[in-house]
């Protein structure tokens, strides 16, 4: 692998791996929000396939992200980043891929032992993998909706610090994902 201080830009592989799977996130974020707050019927039904299907396919996208992530180059640290920025920059992305897999995971096993099926895009039915159990459906799918609000705020300190090096460092980081 070359070395990533003479990488100026992600590879396209991860490029498209990073937008497809924040646009999935924050899809997710947003059916599983609006889905608990309305009431139950059709509408309400399709959220909930669509926020499950998105969640499944995240979790499948998962590992190839995490593999893209090691087997290509990648650019280096930002020249002038203060050490507690690059610990910060580097705990965020960090526990976001550990949200590729937790949320999903977390929302899957609280799905299944709530006892409702897992139809992904209409098309492929999750086996049972964990049999109906009311008092751990409760916890999981609480832990699920807590670890919502975490990821926005860790979605929403990356976007900030991407805007924050675009904006005011004016040092064309957000380039590299572009």
């Amino acid at each position: 692998m070359p070395d990533t201080k003479t990488i100026e830009r992600y590879s396209p592989s991860l490029k498209i791996l990073h937008w497809m799977m924040a646009a999935m996130m924050l899809t997710a974020l947003c059916t599983g929000f609006l889905m608990i707050r309305i009431d139950g019927g059709s509408l309400q039904n399709s959220l909930f396939d669509l926020h499950r299907s998105l969640g499944v396919t995240i979790l499948l996208l998962a590992p190839i992200r995490v593999a893209v992530h090691f087997l290509t180059p990648r650019p280096g640290p930002v020249p002038g980043l203060a050490p507690i920025q690059q610990l910060a920059a580097n705990g965020v992305h960090l526990a976001l891929y550990a949200a590729f897999f937790a949320q999903p995971i977390v929302g899957l096993i609280g799905t299944q032992a709530f006892g409702a099926p897992i139809l992904v895009w209409s098309l492929v039915e999750v086996p049972v993998f964990f049999q109906k159990d009311e008092a751990l459906s409760k916890l999981l799918l609480g832990l699920h909706g807590l670890g919502a609000w975490v990821l926005l705020v860790l979605i929403g300190a990356h976007i900030g610090a991407a805007l924050h090096h675009h904006f005011i460092r004016r040092d064309g980081l957000i380039r590299r994902m572009l």
